[in-house]
C-alpha cells in the first residue's frame, strides 16, 4: 500500500501539538502543571486564611482583606495555569514549524513524501532519502481528526536517522474508505508484531 503526499510545516506543528495535548506523555505533563497550580492555590489560600484568623480579633477590616486576598490568589493561580498552557501550545507549534524545514530535525521535514507499508514494515522516501523501518521498530499508531502518527520506538529514534514519527495527513487519501483501510492495515500489522514478540519470549 503506497501513499503520496506533500508534508507541510503545519502538519509537523499538528504532530507536536498532538503530542502535548493528547498523547500519554502530553497528558502526564499537563497533569504535573495542574498539580503545581493547585498546590500553589491551596498554599496561598491557607496562608491568607491563617492570617485572617490571626487578625480576626484585632480588625474586621484586615480579616476581610486577607479573605479577599486568598480568593484572588487562588483565582490568579488558575488563570496563570490556563495562560501558561495556551502560551506553551503556541510556542510548541511555532518551534515545530521552524524545525520542519531543517533536515537534521528529529521530526519529519516538509516536502514531498512517498510512503509504502507492507508486511515487512514502513518505507518512506523524501528529498532523495530512502528510509525503511520494520514494524517492530514502531511503538504505536495514533491519529487526530486530520492526521495519522506512526511513532517509532525509543531504540529506533536513537539508532536511525530520521523522525520520531511518521506523519501521514489524511488528505493524502482519496476517500473515507481508503483512510479506514490504511488505519486497519497498520493496526493489524502492529498487533501481529506484538503477538510475534510475545510468542518469541516462550520459544
Amino acid at each position: 500500500m503506497t501513499v503520496r503526499f506533500e508534508l507541510s510545516a503545519e502538519d509537523v506543528a499538528e504532530f507536536s501539538v498532538y503530542l502535548y495535548s493528547r498523547s500519554p506523555e502530553g497528558r502526564a505533563a499537563r497533569s504535573r502543571q495542574l498539580r503545581t497550580a493547585i498546590t500553589f492555590a491551596v498554599v496561598a489560600a491557607l496562608l491568607f486564611a491563617g492570617l485572617q484568623w490571626i487578625q480576626t480579633t484585632e480588625s474586621a477590616g484586615l480579616a476581610t482583606l486577607f479573605s479577599t486576598g486568598g480568593s484572588i490568589m487562588a483565582m490568579l493561580a488558575f488563570l496563570v495555569f490556563l495562560g501558561w498552557r495556551r502560551t506553551s501550545m503556541s510556542a510548541i507549534r511555532s518551534a515545530a514549524e521552524q524545525l520542519a524545514g531543517t533536515k537534521n530535525a528529529l521530526i519529519s521535514v516538509e516536502g514531498p513524501y512517498e510512503l509504502t507499508v507492507d508486511d515487512r514494515g514502513v518505507r518512506q522516501t523524501a528529498d532523495g532519502l530512502d528510509d525503511f523501518l520494520a514494524w517492530r521498530r514502531h511503538a504505536r499508531f495514533d491519529e487526530s481528526d486530520s492526521h495519522f502518527f506512526l511513532l517509532r520506538t525509543f531504540h529506533a529514534m536513537n539508532n536511525a536517522v530520521g523522525a520520531t514519527a511518521t506523519i501521514i495527513p489524511k488528505r493524502a487519501f482519496d476517500s473515507p474508505e481508503s483512510i479506514d483501510q490504511f488505519a486497519q492495515y497498520v493496526r493489524q500489522r502492529l498487533e501481529d508484531q506484538a503477538i510475534d514478540l510475545d510468542d518469541s519470549d516462550f520459544s
